[in-house]
């Protein structure tokens, strides 16, 4: 079992392969406190970050719920601290509503910020929050709740383009289709119709609104708002998933709006509120969704002065938190890892240079597995090199350094180095499915069945 020596504090911190698990991590580790990690898998980004203490592993949470909370469970009592030592659970990704749902299991042991499950399904459904939007005067994209597909036949001449149909309960893009046609969106609604289960509903249909993608994050203290900051999406790889390259800006408007509604829903713990705007004041912000738990831009607001693990790791101790006021609106942030994914996608369609790279890939892993980072991710390298024409290595080394003389890496940092070995995860996803997604970017993705999953 893992010791405590003389740290203030032990936070346990779930989904480490994801870029904003590592964010707290690092965030936490840094003020002292003790860090354990855990994922479905041993080789991520938090588990390899030198402010881990410890790591564990447990089942996916949406395939194996039952799985997942005992493994937790016996996780939060395994690595409980000494008497007296604070000790908090910090989910990052959809286990978070698990957690929520049976918060009773580990709240005996160990402490948590997050609001009642059942606000928190609420928001979580695209439909019932535009109902609550609208209910507030918050604008919202122009939406259309079919019950079926012939219920889409009777509201179809109505519906303009481009649209998007989206899973009412999706994530980081997942579940989310653009469509400019009648027949696109008849195609979307019963292809993701198709992928749900028995007791979902159906998607709905939402016009698309101008205006660029703005990101408000804020926490509060049972519906008193304590921190807000905005930052502006400047680059995705993937269409709907989380900005490559972000800006922190002054937003009043979208600002305006978040508080609103988080403040009339009673909001407790952290939130992502996401608007389109023009930026102009003349404009109203218009409500795209809520992410109720830590997101994908965590590092850009930890950058940017609101540190809000540590405020959530305060909050479930029962602390006041003063608001939050001083911000820096000079920061641009990047993850440099999504150029090269994009890069690896144009190789895929040459058979031999794929060969190539997948025979570089197989032997990595074996000597990651024999404990051998250094030798693996050289191996790696090499192939990708060969794999890669000319033109291709340039444009990989190209976006691996695009914008780094300007911006801040949430990957790369010299106090913690190691941590980098986690984009493995995202490139054995690559190479076992040939292709970029948004579900590959937050690691919403596990790796196909029958393929090795990096140790």
């Amino acid at each position: 079992m893992t010791k405590t020596t003389d740290a203030v504090g032990r936070v346990l911190v779930t989904f480490s392969r994801s870029w904003q698990a590592l964010a707290a991590i690092r965030s936490l580790g840094r003020r002292g406190l003790e860090v354990v990690t855990g994922d479905e898998i041993a080789l991520t980004p938090g588990a390899m970050s030198r402010f881990s203490i410890d790591s564990f592993q447990y089942p996916n949470s949406a395939t194996d719920p039952e799985g997942f909370l005992d493994a937790l469970d016996d996780a939060v009592r395994r690595f409980r601290p000494s008497e007296g030592v604070p000790y908090v659970l910090l989910p990052v990704h959809r286990e978070t509503y698990l957690i929520a749902r049976y918060r009773y299991r580990f709240e005996p042991h160990i402490r948590l910020a997050l609001p009642p499950s059942e606000l928190i399904e609420e928001v979580r459904d695209k439909g019932r929050l535009t109902e609550i939007a609208q209910d507030l005067g918050i604008t919202t994209p122009r939406t259309w709740s079919p019950s079926s597909s012939s219920d889409l036949e009777k509201m179809i001449d109505d519906i303009g383009y481009p649209a998007f149909v989206k899973v009412r309960k999706g994530v980081a893009g997942v579940g989310l289709e653009r469509v400019e046609s009648v027949g696109e969106l008849r195609s979307a609604f019963q292809a993701l119709s198709d992928g749900l289960g028995t007791d979902e509903l159906p998607p709905i249909i939402q016009e698309a609104a101008p205006g660029d993608d703005y990101c408000v994050s804020a926490l509060l203290d049972r519906g008193q708002t304590r921190a807000v900051m905005t930052y502006r999406n400047l680059r995705s790889i993937v269409d709907g998933a989380p900005g490559a390259v972000r800006q922190t800006v002054e937003a009043a408007g979208p600002e305006a709006a978040a508080v609103e509604l988080l403040e009339g829903l009673e909001w407790h713990g952290i939130a992502q509120v996401d608007f389109l705007w023009t930026g102009s004041a003349a404009d109203a912000p218009v409500l795209i969704e809520i992410n109720p738990r830590l997101f994908g831009g965590l590092f850009q607001t930890i950058a940017s002065g609101v540190d809000y693990p540590w405020m959530l790791y305060r909050l479930a101790l029962g602390e006041r938190i003063e608001p939050s006021v001083d911000i820096d609106f000079e920061v641009l942030s990047e993850t440099p890892v999504f150029g090269l994914l994009a890069t690896l996608r144009e190789a895929v369609e040459n058979a031999a240079q794929w060969q190539i790279i997948e025979a570089a890939w197989d032997e990595a892993k074996e000597l990651l597995a024999e404990g051998s980072p250094g030798e693996g991710l050289e191996t790696l390298w090499s192939g990708l090199k060969e794999g890669l024409d000319a033109e291709q290595r340039q444009q990989a080394l190209t976006s691996l350094l695009e914008e780094r003389e300007v911006s801040i890496s949430q990957l790369f940092c010299d106090d913690d180095p190691k941590a980098a070995l986690g984009l493995l995860y995202p490139l054995a996803i690559f190479l076992s499915q040939g292709k970029v997604t948004s579900g590959m970017v937050v690691g919403a993705e596990p790796v196909n069945e029958g393929r090795s999953e990096p140790r």
